[in-house]
């Protein structure tokens, strides 16, 4: 759930399943000014776009266009708007899917189990996305349809029996084909929460079973939110993330200092109905940053095989430091550490 006016609420999961094909990539390397470059070709995206009519109970038939792409299919009140949404959301596919071959793929990536085959042959169903008109519009269907999301920004809802999983939102400014940054960081942040929960999570699983280490979901979220393409490249990552700088001001000046084991002992109820929700976030925010880039990188495969066990519903809360192979106070002192690196 992305709800920039500092006020999360909850965020749900879809349970139905999706998973990655290998997709070719060379490599994901540092950058100087602290961000992930991943390198890889970028295409042209092609698009499909189609008018439809939706029933208004009350209001007769509203005029909506249908864009797809090859892994998302937007519904949406203006054609060039829904277009460019979803060359950026295939864009946060590209760049997850690249991450996911360098620091995930097996030895032997042809070799499947028989469930894994089975989640292959029931995936082609392409990600669902319902951009309102706008606040208002977003609010009043929001209200009726999951009134926990209608003060927030963009949500991301599990399936129904009557419905598929989506990302809902609406344009954070009036515009005619371009999705401004802010909108960006919401459909980059839902997106995550989908790609990553469609992509591991078991056809049977329920969105909350997630026992544990709630903030890395949060935390990949919050992380891909500063996706940007430059020179025909994906960068991710950005040191001057306001929400770092707001975890080293918790930490050190306002003390609030939740320890890791700590941390990744909690799950979502937890997390999202603590009075402390809001420096939690942005200590998850922190901490995913910092493990992308501890000792060079060398956390990062670990950090990729919790995010596979979390989504799955296998993570225990003492994942990360067997993961890491380090005790909890040596990763809290690392943390401290890095806190001390974010620029004010």
């Amino acid at each position: 759930m992305s709800n920039h006016s500092a006020i999360p609420l909850f965020c749900l999961f879809a349970a139905y399943h999706a998973t990655f094909c290998p997709a070719s990539y060379t490599a994901a390397a540092d950058t100087p000014t602290g961000s992930l470059e991943v390198r890889r070709t970028l295409r042209d995206i092609p698009v499909e776009t189609e008018e439809i009519r939706i029933d208004e109970t009350t209001g007769g038939p509203l005029r909506r266009y249908k864009v797809q792409t090859e892994h998302y299919e937007i519904i949406c009140c203006n054609a060039g708007y829904g277009t460019d949404a979803g060359k950026q959301l295939e864009h946060l596919y590209s760049c997850w899917q690249t991450l996911f071959n360098q620091y995930l793929t097996e030895k032997n990536p042809a070799k499947h189990t028989a469930e894994e085959k089975e989640n292959k042959k029931n995936n082609d169903q392409r990600f669902r996305v319902v951009i309102f008109c706008d606040q208002q519009d977003y609010r009043k269907n929001m209200a009726a349809r999951f009134p926990a999301a209608s003060r927030t920004n963009g949500f991301y809802a599990p399936p129904q029996p009557d419905k598929p999983s989506a990302i809902y939102c609406f344009p954070q400014e009036p515009s005619d084909k371009n999705v401004s940054p802010a909108a960006r960081k919401v459909l980059f942040h839902e997106g995550t929460h989908q790609i990553l929960t469609e992509c591991f999570q078991k056809p049977k699983q329920k969105p909350a079973d997630i026992p544990n280490n709630f903030w890395l979901v949060e935390g990949a979220a919050l992380f891909m939110e500063t996706l940007k393409i430059e020179d025909k490249q994906y960068r991710t990552g950005d040191l001057f993330d306001n929400r770092l700088y707001a975890a080293k001001i918790y930490h050190f000046e306002r003390h609030f200092r939740l320890p890791i084991r700590q941390m990744t002992a909690m799950n979502r109820v937890q997390i999202q109905t603590s009075p402390d929700i809001v420096k939690i976030y942005d200590q998850s925010a922190a901490l995913f940053y910092w493990l992308m880039f501890a000792e060079n990188g060398r956390y990062r495969k670990p950090l990729f095989e919790l995010i596979r066990h979390v989504h799955q519903g296998k993570s225990k809360p003492e994942a990360l430091s067997t993961l890491t192979e380090r005790s909890f106070s040596d990763l809290d002192k690392q943390y401290a550490e890095f806190l001390k690196t974010v620029p004010e």
